[in-house]
């Protein structure tokens, strides 16, 4: 899944070739197997020639083109330091963009010319990660086109602030941090989530739900990345053209949402089985081993597919107003007939995992997912998405709060553990030999499969898509046994020739041990609350699929290629107190970076307020002052380290927001 970088710039050197606002010269940089084109003051480069390195830099030093990428780390610790170290402190703006090796991209796009990308604006040693999965959602915000893959990480001075005179719709982001406008319009978003929308159907029936009710969210998120780098990006004269620029008029950026397409979904299904319809497909459902076979029929109804559609063309247009929507109706043909439905009886493909380590609610969530998954029908040309299958993560839809990965920690969250579902259902497709859509690694490595063979599901980020590319319907199998195994079985007709197999390959390339360890604060936490976590092993690896006929190998071929990130050994510190020299001394003993100082610190907390004599943490500290110390939870379990290990409590990436 391509999606495009565009950079505001009205000075960029790169190679040496300088192109001005002010009429440019447009040339091809020697080497480079770039083509430059220039509409609309639009700057535009494409890579007439796939390749792997691709360097584009604007700090102070011309970028080479033709150069290879230098290798970006994908551990959130060393992307920290790295983006300290990217420009003078106190010098606002030094950009980064660079195609390096691929993280985690689409099965689809395995030979994509540039696969991770690094934007960083930055004033000091400090800077704040911005989720990949929130930019480049807007391929109108800005104008240098760069054909790349979705960016790994972006950082920015947390401190820098967007210039006077700059918009985001009707709300005045002047003056606000990164944090701060992104809080902003998210009040803003919530408040359009109340929006009334009026749903007209069979017999001119009307229902009201709200925006929120069809998964209104804000789909443009990289605004605010220009937006605080507005001005403050280029060279001089560059900089200096774009704050003049903005005494003259106000910049707007438009707010753009969408819905989301499981919401709208369950909206539509709700109100098609309220209607009501006699209008059925033909149906199949496999019990204790045997299949029953219902005949379709059709009838009058609301169609449930269209309508989606209906809905989702409309929200993504949407004027943030109240809006009424017709939903689509009539004849309903069904599909299939039982004739179609008798045939499919082959195994295809088959495969099962084990969660036996996995504590109560981590199971249950294994079971709810794969009962939402099981007994899907799809026909020829049908697609499937599990995220679609088995959201919204909610209790009412019968998940429970455990291990998830986030931002390269392990996290609880609601639905952890669905990934061991997808997993094990990607496997059991492979096998089948069906279509892969769109599959992604995890962040950090799992143990319930090999290495490359894990499909995550990170919200709407991540899913796992495959589409029956047969000419017959296919039946989809999901149960949970007694002794905690997650077995999924594809049916349909087999037209394979008998005397060919398949198998499945893991290979690692490279493993990266984590280096030192890392502290961060947690303001939502009360001070003397740390969790620690252990450190996770970095891999990167290809699957492949072994092809055979009568016993000698024929063809092989890749699958995939994951990249899992290497993590240090990972503190957790609150930092919330009522008296803000605790929070300082706390904070202090976090800018350490090490975990026996904050622990050490905390305890000495600990001491003070149980009226132990104690040296002042900070000048000025009054130890009777300190306050009754929170017993420290016990840590949260670790995520496996390595696919050989076996994991007491596996962590699956799951509703949080990136990894």
């Amino acid at each position: 899944m391509n999606k495009q970088l565009r950079l505001r710039a009205a000075v960029l050197c790169i190679a040496g070739l300088v192109l001005t606002g002010a009429d440019p010269v447009l040339a091809k940089p020697a080497g480079s197997g770039k083509s430059i084109s220039k509409s609309d003051s639009v700057i535009t480069f494409v890579d007439e020639e796939p390749r792997k390195g691709v360097t584009i830099t604007k700090s102070g030093t011309q970028g080479n083109t033709s150069a290879p990428a230098h290798n970006e780390s994908t551990d959130p610790a060393q992307a920290d330091t790295d983006s300290g170290a990217s420009g003078d402190s106190g010098t606002v703006n030094d950009v980064n963009i660079s195609a390096g090796e691929p993280d985690s991209v689409p099965d689809t796009q395995p030979d994509s010319a540039a696969d991770e990308v690094n934007i960083n604006i930055s004033s000091g040693s400090d800077s704040v990660d911005i989720e990949a999965d929130n930019l480049l959602e807007n391929e109108n915000s800005l104008t240098t086109e760069i054909n790349v893959e979705v960016p790994a990480s972006v950082h920015i001075d947390p401190n820098a602030r967007i210039n006077k005179g700059v918009y985001a719709d009707d709300i005045d982001i002047s003056g606000l941090t990164y944090k701060e406008a992104q809080s902003r319009i998210e009040d803003y978003i919530a408040k359009l989530r109340e929006t009334p929308i009026e749903l007209t159907s069979i017999n001119d029936r009307v229902t009201t739900v709200s925006a929120g009710d069809l998964g209104v969210k804000w789909s443009n998120s990289d605004i605010l990345i220009e937006a605080i780098g507005l001005g403050k990006t280029g060279n001089v004269i560059a900089r200096y053209k774009a704050n003049k620029d903005l005494e003259v008029e106000h910049k707007v950026y438009d707010i753009n949402v969408t819905a989301d397409k499981a919401y709208v979904r369950n909206v539509v299904q709700a109100e098609s089985d309220a209607c009501g319809s006699d209008a059925k497909d033909a149906t199949m459902t496999r019990e204790g081993g045997v299949f029953h076979i219902t005949e379709g029929q059709e009838g009058f109804g609301i169609d449930v597919d269209q309508s989606v559609d209906s809905v989702m063309s409309i929200m993504d247009n949407w004027n943030k107003e109240s809006v009424s929507i017709e939903l689509v109706s009539g004849m309903i043909q069904p599909k299939g007939t039982a004739a179609d439905l008798e045939k499919v009886k082959d195994l295809l493909g088959h495969f099962s995992t084990s969660f036996s380590s996995s504590g109560k609610e981590r199971s249950g969530n294994v079971r709810n997912g794969t009962k939402l998954v099981n007994g899907r029908l799809l026909y020829p040309g049908e697609q499937l998405s599990v995220y679609e299958c088995v959201s919204p993560f909610t209790e009412e839809n019968g998940y429970f709060l455990a291990g998830s990965y986030a931002n390269g920690l392990v996290v609880e969250s609601l639905g952890g553990g669905i990934c061991q579902v997808s997993s094990t259902l990607y496997n059991a497709v492979i096998r089948a030999e069906l279509q892969v859509d769109e599959r992604y690694n995890h962040s950090m490595i799992v143990s319930y499969v090999d290495m490359s063979a894990d499909a995550a599901i990170s919200g709407t980020s991540k899913d796992f898509k495959f589409t029956n590319n047969m000419e017959t319907p296919i039946y989809i199998e999901g149960y949970t046994t007694d002794d905690k195994q997650v077995v999924f079985n594809i049916y349909g007709v087999e037209n394979r020739p008998s005397n060919r197999t398949i198998s499945f390959q893991s290979v690692e390339l490279e493993k990266k041990e984590p280096e030192g360890e890392k502290v961060v604060a947690d303001p939502s936490a009360p001070v003397g609350e740390i969790h620690v976590q252990s450190a996770h092993t970095g891999y990167r690896g290809e699957y492949w699929k072994i092809i055979k006929v009568d016993g000698v190998e024929t063809e092989r071929v890749q699958i995939n290629k994951s990249t899992y990130q290497a993590v240090p050994k990972t503190a957790s510190v609150g930092t919330a107190a009522d008296n803000p020299e605790i929070t300082a001394a706390v904070k202090a003993a976090i800018a350490t970076g090490s975990i026996e100082a904050c622990k050490s610190t905390i305890n000495q907390l600990k001491n003070a307020a149980a009226g132990v004599p104690m040296m002042p943490l900070i000048p000025g500290l009054d130890p009777a002052a300190v306050p009754v110390m929170p017993e420290t939870p016990a840590a949260p379990e670790a995520a496996p380290e390595a696919p050989a290990e076996p994991a007491p409590e596996p962590a699956a990436e799951a509703a949080p927001e990136g990894e």
